[in-house]
């Protein structure tokens, strides 16, 4: 891979219009389609996996942290997504559960089994019953084998190893073959860990997306967004205002190595907003798009203000009253 461009956003932020154009050039390929690629910035993703090593280490964290990830991993290979009306595909094949335990046996210094407090009162029912027989059969606890204790190697082995493991997930474990060496990643990073957890990646370029809060939030009410408030404009103007009306995000934002893009303006003014998009990535502002190529302006731009319609005047009147600072329109 020559860049790995991150699009990142805050919750129907409008990414997906920035992922689909990058997307949908034939200089820039993307091995998840419209899908997020989350195997880093989830709860229990890789980012996890390295805090709980490294930054919150303890003497059997660790441990715990690749059990985590380990079922994360094979929970996320197993699940599918609708890739178009009625059809359902997994966006993994069974690779990434290889390059998974091969990257682990890569960073692993110390490796037993055993039997610690904190697995044994996570024991289902079978699993109680199957290590209760176990002990009638006077097995040792790690003769059971119920819990693989692993000690990491250092932080830098597990990066350096951490990239070659994405990169063969990428190339090797996705639904979409990768052509390009310029890799589109839709959320693939946390939006508030931002640099940090761009190290996975090779030559990353982030990108974040912001929108009007009033849209944001008619978008969440009409999609029933899984991970966002929806339902209740006090709870969702106080969420917004947690996260993302801070100085910490702020300072994200202020970042040089990051390039801050509004959804609305990205929209509208196209031509120009294209010309910061590709100086900031590197590449030749001129472009062609794949067939049957999923990026329409004229789509997105009926997106704009569709809060209007959507949500009650209350609820439009305390969005701009709690959150004037931060309307694009």
């Amino acid at each position: 891979m020559n860049k790995s461009i991150l699009v990142n956003g805050t919750f129907r932020s409008g990414s997906g219009a920035v992922n689909d154009y990058l997307s949908s050039r034939k200089d820039f390929s993307n091995p998840l389609g419209d899908n997020e690629f989350r195997l880093v910035s989830d709860p229990m993703g890789l980012q996890y996996l390295f805090n709980i090593c490294y930054n919150n280490p303890g003497l059997l964290s660790s441990a715990y942290g690749f059990d985590e990830y380990r079922k994360f991993v094979y929970n996320l290979q197993k699940y599918t997504v609708y890739l178009a009306p009625g059809v359902q595909a997994k966006l993994y094949n069974k690779r990434l559960i290889e390059l998974t335990n091969e990257f682990i046996k890569k960073i692993t210094k110390l490796n037993y089994y055993a039997m610690p407090h904190y697995s044994r009162i996570r024991l289902n029912f079978s699993s109680q019953i199957r290590y209760s027989l176990a002990l009638k059969l006077k097995k040792e606890n790690h003769e059971t084998k119920f819990t693989n204790i692993i000690v990491p190697k250092d932080k830098n082995t597990f990066i350096k190893e951490a990239k070659i493991y994405l990169e063969k997930v990428i190339t090797k474990a996705t639904i979409n073959n990768v052509k390009n060496k310029n890799i589109v990643l839709n959320n693939a990073i946390d939006v508030f860990n931002s640099i940090e957890s761009s190290k996975y990646f090779k030559n990353p370029k982030i990108i974040i997306v912001l929108r009007d809060p009033r849209d944001i939030f008619s978008s969440m009410k009409v999609g029933k967004a899984g991970a966002a408030p929806y339902y209740d404009v006090n709870i969702f103007i106080n969420w917004y205002k947690h996260f993302f009306c801070g100085k910490d995000f702020k300072k994200i934002l202020d970042n040089k190595k990051i390039l801050k893009i509004n959804f609305e303006n990205f929209i509208n003014n196209f031509d120009k907003e294209n010309i910061r998009l590709c100086n900031f990535i590197g590449v030749k502002r001129q472009f062609k798009l794949v067939d049957k190529s999923n990026f329409d302006i004229d789509i997105s731009k009926k997106n704009i203000g569709k809060s209007k319609k959507n949500l009650s005047k209350n609820e439009i009147t305390k969005i701009e009253k709690k959150l004037s600072k931060f309307l694009k329109w």
